[in-house]
């Protein structure tokens, strides 16, 4: 907000006729070109396909629908609250609770405040995306348990089961879990039985990860799937002909 109010003013001065449109717009700009050339490569791998073009403009696909599944935000969800860490350091103090933070508005109402907390996150780095979740976001009643939360969203929104997504990625044969490592395979099929019942989470999230990119086989293509859906539907993307003037 700090940013975009400063576009604005910018924007004003510079007489332009809609100064909050052109800093919204301008922002959205930035954001999309940091998620598709710093964000995603990071994730996904420096040589995902889904980048931004060379030449700096492209034309939008009409008939793309730039929609977002309820499997990847199932999956995205899962994958970024694997990677929330529990403690972080804020002005030099260590092992500060991430959840009391979060609980408490007194610690986070200020600009300051705030911008201490960033900068602890940043210089705390991230988790990898892995099999767990901390178990102060895991087992604390004001956050339930997102496991068994997104599992069950699964279940309702009728995604299909891990075996399925094995043939849409064509990893193949299907049944013999081709993309898991000796110890997630058996644990899969002594949990379920039955690798046709396999979850699609539980099945994506415990792969095997040998490449470049921070998820296994199945949600890195999910992954590049959508965004480059986002990428190549919206009208509105930054790098589309006529949306920045110079």
């Amino acid at each position: 907000m700090d940013e975009h109010n400063r576009l604005v003013s910018k924007m004003t001065a510079f007489h332009r006729p809609n100064p909050s449109f052109e800093a919204r717009k301008l922002l959205i700009g930035i954001f999309q070109h940091i998620t598709y050339n710093e964000y995603l490569p990071m994730l996904l791998g420096a040589s995902t396909p889904v980048r931004s073009l060379t030449t700096g403009t492209r034309t939008p696909i009409s008939s793309t629908l730039p929609m977002v599944s309820h499997s990847f935000v199932l999956a995205y969800k899962l994958a970024m609250a694997s990677m929330l860490r529990e403690t972080v350091t804020i002005d030099a103090t260590p092992n500060i609770n991430l959840k009391g933070i979060l609980n408490d508005q007194t610690k986070i109402d200020t600009a300051t405040k705030l911008a201490s907390i960033t900068k602890g996150m940043l210089t705390d780095c991230s988790l990898k995306i892995g099999k767990e979740i901390p178990c102060n976001f895991r087992n604390d009643c004001a956050y339930s348990d997102v496991v068994s939360v997104l599992s069950q969203d699964a279940r309702y929104f009728g995604i299909p089961t891990y075996f399925v997504w094995l043939h849409i990625t064509n990893s193949l044969p299907a049944a013999n879990l081709p993309l898991h490592d000796t110890t997630n395979k058996n644990q899969l099929l002594t949990f379920y039985g039955n690798p046709y019942d396999i979850g699609f989470l539980p099945g994506a999230f415990s792969e095997e990860i040998n490449g470049p990119s921070m998820l296994g086989v199945t949600l890195t293509k999910l992954f590049e799937f959508q965004f480059k859906k986002l990428q190549e539907g919206d009208r509105f993307y930054y790098e589309n002909v006529n949306i920045f003037q110079p």
